[in-house]
């Protein structure tokens, strides 16, 4: 299997690689510094970047508005919730201006009101020409976010359509609704 992202072999690359390429990522669980701040999280993507202290700062704090987050930059990142984290981590994704963010099951165990957030950020983000790899169970939420919809059984795949064609494909209801 061959990974390529704007014509280039991703397949074997590092994560600090792939974030050179415009590259950034989430996971299904929240990957956040638990010991330090939050505003400290933020900081982390920037430490081997040539950015000034100043314009990281107004974007970490921007970022953190962005996602609702700002009142608790300094506490550590373990006071915050399971959803909260997952804001952070987006939030964090996004101080490196990416290109894509792929993002493992985001909306998973989610308070429905930080998901509505998410999602609405997410929709934000896609005006702005990030692109979005979402893997997610939560069908209705891949719908209202999607243009394309990757249907995997069992490691095969079973269509790539869009989400309207998608909803009416007899494999995918067979697949994930049986009969």
């Amino acid at each position: 299997v061959r990974i390529s992202f704007n014509g280039v072999d991703t397949t074997r690359l590092k994560s600090h690689q792939l974030t050179k390429m415009g590259i950034m990522r989430t996971f299904q669980n929240p990957h956040v510094f638990r010991t330090i701040t939050v505003y400290q999280n933020m900081m982390v993507p920037l430490l081997h970047a040539d950015v000034p202290a100043n314009e990281a700062h107004e974007k970490a704090m921007d970022l953190l508005n962005f996602v609702g987050l700002q009142d608790k930059a300094d506490i550590p990142a373990s006071e915050l919730s399971g959803g909260q984290q997952k804001l952070l981590e987006f939030a964090r994704a996004l101080m490196t201006d990416p290109q894509l963010v792929m993002m493992d099951e985001p909306f998973g165990g989610m308070h429905p009101q930080i998901k509505g957030t998410l999602i609405q950020r997410i929709k934000e983000m896609r005006e702005r020409d990030i692109a979005f790899m979402i893997v997610s169970h939560e069908i209705p939420n891949l719908m209202e976010l999607s243009q394309q919809v990757i249907c995997l059984n069992y490691g095969k795949l079973i269509a790539n359509d869009t989400p309207a064609a998608i909803s009416q494909n007899e494999r995918v209801i067979e697949a994930y609704l049986g009969h």
